[in-house]
Formats: structure tokens, sequence, C-alpha cells
């Protein structure tokens, strides 16, 4: 596993550490998926703008034009990954705002 992070997280981390985030969503891929469980450099912008939205950034929000009164459409093929990191960003979320995945 590559202990790097995509410089685009680093580069988000103004207002919050978000290199800790990241380091925390490959961490617990891992122990929900497994040791070949793998964040890829080229998704970081997605993952960046997920971690904006789950930990609620205001500030990273307006800047990236997310809206945090809308929801997510997640796109991509089959076996890309798109529930995997929906799996993940819950953890970021306190307990009690937690969402299941079926």
């Amino acid at each position: 596993m590559s202990s790097s992070v995509p410089q685009i997280i680093k580069d988000i981390s103004v207002h919050t550490d978000y290199t800790l985030f990241y380091q925390f969503i490959k961490i617990k891929g891992i122990e929900l998926f497994g040791p070949d469980f793998i964040l890829y450099e080229e998704d970081a912008p997605v993952i960046a703008k997920l971690l904006i939205y789950f930990l609620q950034d205001k500030k990273m929000c307006d800047f990236n034009n997310i809206s945090l009164h809308k929801g997510i459409m997640l796109t991509g093929p089959v076996g890309c990954g798109k529930t995997t990191l929906l799996n993940l960003m819950r953890f970021l979320l306190p307990p009690e705002k937690r969402y299941f995945i079926k």
C-alpha cells in the first residue's frame, strides 16, 4: 500500500486536514475490503469532493460549487467503486447520522 496522499487532497487541507481523512478511508477500506484495497490517484478529485461533502465543509463546498442541500449523483461503469466509496464515506459521519447501504 502506498502511503502517499494525492496532491489534490493536500491542496484542500486548508481548513481541515483532509490528509487524515484520506488516510482514514484508505485504512478503513483495507479493514472492510481486504489487503488488496487501493485508492487510485486518478480517483482523487472525486474522493476530494466526497470528503468535502460528507465533512460538511461549507467554505470548501462554496469554493467547489457543491451544494450541501442536494444529494449526490455518482455515476460510472459497473465495478468502478461507487458503492465502495459511499460505504467508506458513511464512516465520516457521526453514528447517529450514518446511513445504511443494502
